[in-house]
C-alpha cells in the first residue's frame, strides 16, 4: 500500500534535525527518521556548533540519505532549522529536534493530511510524553483554530512540524526569537493558509531535556524577561489587546509557584497585561494543573 502511495505521489521529504551536544539522543533521532513507514528522500542534521563531535554519530549509519552540515558558532536552533530549509531539495520539510523521537507512521499520516488539505501549507499532530506516556491529543480537531492558537501553542513543537519547502522559503524561522519560536511560525502560516492537525500521537516529546529551559526561566528576574515576551509583542496586531495582555500575562506567570520573589512576578503581570489577563492566566493555569492530576489520578 505504501509503495504505492510513493510511486504515485511521489512525496519527497526532507527531514531537518537540529541537534546539539546529545551523541546519544541524535542516534535515537535518526533510527526513527529511518524506520518510518514512508522514506523520506533525505536527513539533513544540522549541528549547532556542538562541543561534542557529533559527526561520527551520522557517520555510523552508514547511509547515503544523510548529510551532515556543522554551523561554525552556536546560532540557535531556528538558525538551523533556515540551514536546513536552505539545503533541502523536498517538496515538503519536516522538523525533528535530536532529543524527540518519531512514531514510524509520523511521516505517512502527516504527508496524506497534507497532501489531500485543500490551501494547506503545514500540518502539526499530538504526542505522546517519553518519559510518562502522557498523551496530549486535541481529539476530534483537523485543523489549527484560531481563538485556540491566540491563547497560545497547545499543538505541538517542532517534532510535529511539517510544511511546504515552497511555504518555509518564504516564511523564514525568526532566528531573535528566544522564546515561543514555534509559536510564531504557526502564527504567521496560519495567516497564509489553513494549518492542518493530525489528532493521534505521532512522536515521543521528551521532556526531560526541556525541563532544563525551565528551570533557566524560572532562575529568571523581571528586570531581564523581557526577551521572553518577544513573539507576543511581535504579533500584538493580531492578537488583539484582549489576547495581547492576556498571553502576556500567561507567559510571566509561568512557573511562578516555583519562581523567587513571586510578588515582583505578579506585580509585572498587573503591569503589562492588567488585572483582567492577570486573573485569566492564573485561573486557566489552576485548571491545567487540576485537569492533569485528575487524569492521571484515574476519576
Amino acid at each position: 500500500m505504501i509503495s504505492k502511495l510513493i510511486e504515485k505521489e511521489d512525496p519527497g521529504i526532507s527531514v531537518v534535525i537540529s541537534a546539539y551536544n546529545r551523541p546519544d539522543y541524535l542516534e535515537a533521532a535518526l533510527a526513527s527518521v529511518l524506520s518510518q513507514s514512508l522514506p523520506a528522500k533525505e536527513i539533513i542534521v544540522v549541528d549547532d556548533c556542538s562541543p561534542i563531535e557529533l559527526k561520527p554519530v551520522v557517520e555510523s549509519f552508514r547511509n547515503e540519505m544523510i548529510r551532515y552540515i556543522r554551523s561554525e558558532s552556536n546560532m540557535g536552533a531556528n538558525a538551523s532549522r533556515n540551514i536546513g530549509v536552505q539545503s533541502a531539495s523536498g517538496e515538503y520539510v519536516a522538523f525533528l529536534d535530536d532529543d524527540d523521537i518519531w512514531k514510524e507512521n509520523k511521516l505517512e499520516r502527516q504527508f496524506k493530511v497534507l497532501n489531500d488539505t485543500t490551501d494547506c501549507n503545514a500540518v502539526l499532530c499530538g504526542f505522546e510524553f517519553l518519559e510518562s506516556g502522557r498523551v496530549k491529543v486535541r481529539t476530534g480537531e483537523k485543523e489549527v483554530v484560531k481563538e485556540v492558537l491566540k491563547k497560545g501553542n497547545p499543538y505541538c513543537g517542532m517534532s510535529g512540524f511539517m510544511a511546504k519547502r515552497s511555504t518555509l522559503a518564504e516564511h523564514r524561522f525568526d532566528e531573535s526569537l528566544v522564546c515561543g519560536q514555534d509559536w510564531d511560525i504557526y502564527v504567521r502560516l496560519f495567516q497564509s493558509g489553513t494549518i492542518a492537525y493530525v489528532d493521534q500521537a505521532l512522536f515521543y516529546y521528551r521532556f526531560g531535556t526541556h525541563e532544563g529551559i525551565s528551570s533557566k526561566a524560572r532562575k529568571m528576574t523581571v528586570d531581564s524577561y523581557s526577551p521572553r515576551l518577544a513573539s507576543i509583542v511581535k504579533h500584538r496586531h493580531w492578537l488583539g489587546e484582549k489576547y495581547y495582555r492576556y498571553r502576556t500575562s500567561r507567559q510571566i506567570l509561568i512557573e511562578i509557584s516555583k519562581k523567587n520573589r513571586k510578588y515582583s512576578w505578579l506585580m509585572y503581570s498587573l503591569r503589562e497585561g492588567g488585572l483582567v489577563a492577570t486573573l485569566s492566566a492564573f485561573l486557566d493555569m489552576v485548571k491545567k494543573r487540576v485537569s492533569i492530576v485528575v487524569q492521571w489520578s484515574g476519576y
